[in-house]
């Protein structure tokens, strides 16, 4: 996972949905610090992380982190994980 093509999709995202980008870490349960660290480079951003920022994004988190900036789609309404692979709790 390239932390720098990441905090660049979610600046990119963050901006098409119209989010200031100090927004996100609030909607996603987040600590401020440790989403500045990411963004600035000095942590790596885990699962965890890209996953709870994606959902703020409303976002899959699998196109955050594989397509360019421009294909960045939000998941169909509706969609769900697959079996066996939601959290519990």
């Amino acid at each position: 996972m390239s932390g720098g093509a990441t905090t660049a999709q979610i600046r990119e995202v963050a901006r098409q949905r119209g989010l200031l980008l100090s927004h996100v870490p609030d909607r996603a349960g987040v600590s401020r610090s440790h989403f500045r660290a990411v963004m600035q480079g000095r942590k790596s951003p885990t699962l965890d992380w890209v996953e709870r920022i994606s959902a703020s994004l409303e976002l899959d988190p699998v196109a955050l982190l594989n397509q360019p900036v421009t294909e960045v789609a939000r998941p169909a309404r509706g969609t769900r994980a697959p079996r066996g692979t939601r959290r519990k709790g």
